[in-house]
């Protein structure tokens, strides 16, 4: 069962950015515009916009991984983090 995530597949769910652009009409009913919009922008106080603001998330949230695969590893186990589940992973404004 998941750990931090809604999600009964995997363990974890980990977003090193946030954010995509709409390329598609079924992006029209896609599920990250509702949990980005939920978040606050901290420049404008006003809620993110999820197409087209692409935003790293904390540097704190990069580590994630590395320490639950360590915590993992300990206790003999292997974890599923479902990777970019906010945003798309090959996005041109993301970090290279």
């Amino acid at each position: 069962m998941a750990v931090n995530s809604g999600i009964s597949w995997t363990h974890n769910t980990w977003n090193p950015w946030m954010g995509c652009d709409k390329v598609a009409p079924e992006c029209a009913h896609c599920y990250i515009d509702r949990m980005i919009q939920k978040m606050i922008n901290p420049a404008t106080g006003k809620a993110r916009q999820p197409w087209g603001e692409i935003f790293r998330t904390s540097d704190a949230n990069w580590q994630n991984p590395q320490r639950w695969e360590k915590k993992a590893a300990k206790r003999g186990k292997a974890i599923r983090v479902f990777t970019c589940s906010e945003s798309d992973f090959f996005h041109h404004g993301a970090d290279p």
